[in-house]
C-alpha cells in the first residue's frame, strides 16, 4: 500500500466515526449534545459603585465563555443586559456567584439571586458575609440549584451597609464573578 493510498484510507475510516459523520441522525445527536452544553461565566473587568442599603443589580462586563445551546444567542450579552442572564434552554440550572470588596470593620455586603426581576419564590438562601477587618477585601459567595424555563433570566443582587452613611459606595472588582450552568 502506497503512503498516499495509506493516508486515504486512515482519513477515509477518521471520517466514518460518529463524531465526523455529518448524516441527520448525528447533527441531532450533537445538537441535543449543545443543549445540554448551556453555560456562561461573566465577570468585572471595571469597578461598580453601590450606594449603601440599596439592593443593585450587579453588571458583569465580560464573558468568560457563554455557550446558549441556540444559535445567535448568548446567555448573557454585556452589551444589552449587562445585569442578566437568560436562558435559551429549560432545565435545571447551577448558580454560583461572588464579589470581592474592600469594606470598613463590622460592615457586611449581603447577595441574593432574583429571578425574572423578583425576589425568587419559594426564596433562595442568600449569602452574607461581615468583614472583621479594615483594609482586607471581603469575598462573599452564593450558590443555587434552579429551575429556569426558555427565556427566564436571573440577576445577582447585592446590598451593603459599610460605615460612613448611605451615600459611601463599594467598588466591585476583580475576583467578582458569576457562573449559570445547565445541569
Amino acid at each position: 500500500m502506497t503512503p498516499s493510498v495509506l493516508a486515504a484510507t486512515v482519513v477515509g475510516e477518521l471520517l466514518s466515526r460518529p463524531q465526523y459523520n455529518t448524516d441527520q441522525t448525528n447533527q441531532a445527536a450533537q445538537s441535543n449534545a449543545m443543549l445540554q452544553m448551556c453555560r456562561s461565566l461573566a465577570y468585572k473587568s471595571t469597578p461598580q459603585g453601590i450606594a449603601a442599603g440599596v439592593l443593585t443589580a450587579l453588571t458583569f462586563d465580560t464573558n468568560l465563555y457563554d455557550i446558549s445551546g441556540a444559535p445567535s444567542t448568548l446567555i448573557h450579552n454585556p452589551a444589552n443586559n449587562p445585569t442578566r442572564f437568560t436562558v435559551a434552554v429549560s432545565g435545571t440550572y447551577l448558580v454560583y456567584g461572588q464579589v470581592c470588596v474592600g469594606m470598613s470593620s463590622g460592615s457586611y455586603v449581603y447577595l441574593q439571586l432574583n429571578k425574572n426581576g423578583a425576589t425568587m419564590t419559594p426564596i433562595v438562601p442568600a449569602a452574607q458575609a461581615v468583614n472583621t477587618l479594615t483594609g482586607l477585601a471581603t469575598v462573599c459567595q452564593f450558590i443555587a440549584v434552579i429551575q429556569l424555563n426558555v427565556n427566564d433570566y436571573v440577576e445577582f443582587m447585592a446590598q451593603h451597609n459599610n460605615t460612613g452613611g448611605a451615600n459611601t459606595t463599594l467598588n466591585l472588582t476583580f475576583g467578582s464573578i458569576i457562573l449559570i450552568s445547565r445541569l
